[in-house]
């Protein structure tokens, strides 16, 4: 679900929804007003769109998402929406603020662009890359058990933890913030969606890796769903190799 912070309007989780979510860019183009795409957007809206590609195969990504986040007052703000039929989305986001937008689809997600809107109609294009599984230094960089944990084992198509790496907890760090995740729905998938979420929000901060990973109740096993109500953990970037720390 999209949340808005938009001031001084009530209805602005709402504002998603009654955007043009599958916009053409040449009906973004040819729009007369911000009103034909954002539906009694208060003062200071903006629309963003544009095309969703694979950076490998040159095509638009029909049912791709692209999430948006910036701070208001101190407070991070999120939107997301689906990229349309014709490969293109539409925002409405506010203006003049700094926005980090990226795109994913599936288990993949683009590098997070950072971007500030000073125009009513902003035109972003964004891609992704979905061979992204095939590059070792693509995946999130994250050891658990000493890389014997059900995550490491089952999801090693997202994240990497290899046999002769030390701790990546002893190497040099730059940390960039907690990372708390819960699942959104329940059942055997949900564990796959919290570490989805993980990767994501890692990419979305600059990190490459993630460390001091454990569930709600300070566990680390994640033997079965039942126990992993929520994952926690650090973001950091790690610029050495971890067979070296």
């Amino acid at each position: 679900m999209a949340i808005f912070a938009y001031p001084e309007c009530r209805k602005a989780r709402a504002l998603l929804h009654s955007a043009i979510v599958g916009l053409l860019a040449a009906s973004a183009a040819s729009a007369q007003t911000l009103d034909q795409i954002c539906p009694n957007a208060p003062a200071g809206i903006g629309a963003l769109y544009g095309a969703v590609m694979d950076s490998d195969a040159e095509v638009t990504l029909p049912g791709a998402t692209v999430v948006a986040s910036w701070d208001a007052g101190g407070q991070e703000q999120r939107a997301e929406v689906g990229v349309g039929v014709e490969g293109f989305y539409a925002m409405c986001l506010p203006l003049e603020t700094g926005i980090s937008v990226y795109a994913s689809f599936a288990a993949e997600s683009g590098a997070p662009l950072e971007l500030t809107m000073t125009e009513v109609f902003t035109r972003q294009d964004l891609s992704l890359s979905l061979s992204g599984e095939s590059g070792e230094g693509d995946r999130l960089w994250l050891c658990v058990e000493g890389g014997e944990s059900v995550i490491n084992i089952r999801f090693s198509r997202l994240v990497r933890c290899d046999q002769n790496w030390k701790p990546l907890e002893q190497c040099p760090k730059e940390e960039l913030g907690q990372i708390s995740v819960k699942p959104v729905g329940a059942g055997s998938g949900m564990l796959r969606e919290m570490i989805e979420q993980v990767v994501k929000e890692a990419k979305r901060l600059g990190a490459n890796a993630v460390i001091n990973v454990h569930d709600g109740r300070g566990g680390t096993s994640f033997t079965g769903t039942q126990h992993a109500t929520s994952i926690l953990g650090e973001a950091v970037r790690i610029d050495v190799d971890p067979s070296t720390c």
